[in-house]
């Protein structure tokens, strides 16, 4: 497991690869205006050099999801979606608001959720 530092004492992020070209972003802290550009830049790095079939966002331990940390998401289902061969990425363990948030600005349907890592590497 590989730990990226977002730069901020609020956010952090491991990642994972798993076999099958499938990369686990463990997401730690509040994904909101102040946070979101570092887990952008920290994404972006790593999506850049590793090649993922599949991407799995943990959010498990997130405590709070604002309108930049759903830009972050979004951003990475657009380089799925350009990506030949990559399926949309999944949402592991996204709260209750989270879901209302992403169905409301009508982007819920760019990702699968599912409530583990291994339930979703495992696709029951």
């Amino acid at each position: 497991m590989t730990t990226s530092p977002c730069e901020s004492d609020a956010l952090s992020v491991e990642f994972e690869e798993e076999p099958g070209d499938v990369l686990v972003a463990h997401i730690h802290g509040a994904l909101d205006l102040s946070t979101a550009p570092a887990l952008d830049r920290a994404l972006s790095r790593y999506l850049e050099e590793v090649r993922a079939r599949r991407v799995l966002l943990d959010l498990r331990d997130m405590e709070f999801l604002g309108c930049q940390g759903v830009t972050v998401l979004v951003r990475v289902a657009r380089w799925a979606k350009v990506h030949t061969g990559c399926e949309p990425p999944c949402l592991v363990g996204l709260s209750s608001c989270g879901r209302r948030l992403l169905a409301l600005v009508e982007v819920i349907d760019m990702f699968s959720v599912q409530d583990s890592v291994e339930g979703a590497l495992t696709g029951e």
